[in-house]
């Protein structure tokens, strides 16, 4: 009985997988170069958001950020930091379109960031 059982599961494997559409197979080596590409894209907008906190705390520290352009830079610190959570939460789900926007909007409220730091 068991063979049969077994049998039977073999015989509707292919029919199981021809019905699902697999879209266009790609290559493991391009899956993996993207999967390279992604770390980088996220490992470069943390970099970014870190370097943009090292110039705002050593501005603090000289003193040059204080009254209205320390709540100004604050504003866009938090945004940029949302921003970069945002990539990280993309990149763990493997959601590529909203990686890919997150990415975007990281990048644009980073540079943000940077602008306020400078007054």
């Amino acid at each position: 009985m068991k063979r049969l059982i077994f049998a039977a599961l073999i015989a509707a494997t292919p029919l199981t997988l021809t019905a699902c559409d697999f879209g266009a197979l790609q290559s493991p080596g391009s899956v993996a170069n993207r999967t390279v590409l992604d770390e980088q894209i996220g490992s470069a907008v943390e970099l970014a958001y870190k370097a943009a906190r090292t110039a705002m705390e050593t501005a603090v520290d000289a003193g040059l950020i204080k009254g209205a352009l320390a709540t100004k830079v604050a504003l866009a610190d938090n945004k940029a930091f949302a921003a970069t959570q945002a990539v990280q939460r993309a990149y763990r789900a493997g959601n590529a379109s909203n990686y890919a926007v997150a990415a975007t909007q990281a990048q644009a409220a980073i540079g943000e960031f940077l602008a306020a730091i400078k007054g």
